[in-house]
């Protein structure tokens, strides 16, 4: 039901920009209407959608992107949360 978030994943996650990008990441989506996902989302403060939480391998968060965003967009922010990680 939420339009931004099926634009990211229609649009801007497949895109030639982004897929530079989809093996330097694990993805993981979770549906924030789902009570199993309480914890997950209490945990990282979600309060809106689409929320994109880069956690370290710790689990410690690195950065976050919410809201929509377009394919270059998201890709300069994928390259930021790298830089961070490293």
């Amino acid at each position: 039901w939420c339009a931004p978030c099926q634009t990211n994943k229609k649009k801007v996650y497949p895109s030639a920009s982004v897929k530079a990008y989809h093996d330097k990441f694990i993805w993981v989506y979770l549906d924030t209407d789902k009570k199993e996902n309480a914890k997950v989302v209490q945990m990282f403060n979600v309060s809106s959608i689409p929320h994109i939480e880069f956690v370290s391998a710790s689990g410690k968060s690195i950065d976050k992107a919410i809201g929509g965003t377009t394919a270059s967009k998201f890709a300069k922010k994928l390259a930021q949360v790298l830089k961070k990680a490293r």
